[in-house]
């Protein structure tokens, strides 16, 4: 397909909008299916609740690991396999907080993205860090304006650009 705009998960043609999956468009969506677009800053998970949920529960089952055994003493701890258990203990719990960490900041709505409400109801929502990165934010919205003829891309002022 010829795209006027594309990313990994956006394709904009002359005639419509194609939502990717790793740049093969999966779903076509025309312009009177579409309710509104807009540039805003947000989440581009469908559901960041579960997600904060999901990282507080890591984050707190690490704080409960550490406090359990932050107790030992060094005496308590010798030997080669109590060494082994306590260097177990540290990267779980490092990478429990860290992987619990990203969760809940990829579910914080302070990301730049691109969101589609369709007149079915749905929102898609879709990261705008590449085209932000790559400067190429008026490509995007010329593109966008070219395909929805007489719908405006609502930009958002949080948006920053």
């Amino acid at each position: 397909m010829d795209y006027k705009y594309n990313t990994q998960y956006l394709g904009v043609t002359d005639k419509s909008i194609y939502f990717l999956r790793n740049r093969f468009p999966y779903r076509e969506i025309k312009q009177d299916e579409l309710q509104r677009v807009q540039l805003t800053r947000g989440t581009d998970l469908k559901r960041p609740t579960l997600a904060i949920m999901f990282g507080t529960i890591l984050v707190l089952v690490a704080i409960l690991v550490m406090v359990d055994y932050s107790g030992y003493r060094i005496n308590d701890l010798t030997g080669i396999r109590s060494a082994r258990t306590v260097g177990y203990f540290i990267v779980f719990e490092v990478f429990f907080i860290g992987f619990g960490g990203y969760s809940i900041y990829r579910a914080l709505p302070i990301h730049r993205v691109l969101t589609f409400t369709l007149t079915s109801g749905d929102k898609e929502s879709f990261s705008m860090l590449e085209t932000v990165r790559d400067k190429k934010i008026d490509l995007l919205i010329t593109s966008l304006t070219s395909v929805l003829a007489g719908m405006r891309v609502e930009i958002d002022k949080e948006f920053g650009l």
